[in-house]
């Protein structure tokens, strides 16, 4: 075949609607790809900042302190806090977590049947002693329902 034909039947091929479709769906499978990576970036920016906003963890052992263990996304993390701590401290480290809610975060302490939903705005500076969430205790991070 000589050139001439081989590039009139490329231009057909490239001009028919399936091959326009298939071009569409691969820039469109693109777009999604990196706008995926650009929201996995922002997302750990994000929680790299709570992260930051919590205390510093005390060191094993140490007198005062307490064991959370943290149930997100059907993962558990754990982490020491001191007593003195707040609720806000622990939203902070909870909004560090991969597979925290960016929205409508919720928190409950688990520790003891029947759970107790603790109120983050109207909590926020009680510490983890006052709340029962001491020598330990599990929280389940969750998501509100109407958000």
């Amino acid at each position: 075949m000589c050139p001439e034909r081989r590039k009139s039947a490329l231009e057909a091929l490239r001009s028919s609607a399936t091959y326009q479709a298939s071009k569409e769906a691969a820039q469109l499978d693109q777009a999604i790809q990196l706008s995926g990576k650009e929201f996995e970036e922002a997302d750990a920016k994000r929680r790299a900042a709570w992260l930051q906003r919590v205390p510093a963890e005390p060191a094993d052992g140490a007198a005062g302190s307490t064991l959370i263990c943290f149930h997100v996304g059907g993962a558990q993390v754990w982490r020491r806090f001191e007593s003195c701590n707040t609720l806000e401290d622990l939203t902070c480290f909870a909004r560090s977590l991969p597979k925290t809610p960016v929205r409508g975060l919720t928190l409950e302490n688990v520790t003891m049947s029947p759970a107790k939903p603790l109120d983050i705005e109207k909590q926020k500076g009680l510490t983890l002693q006052y709340l029962d969430m001491w020598p330990t205790a599990h929280v389940r991070v969750g998501c509100a329902e109407n958000i």
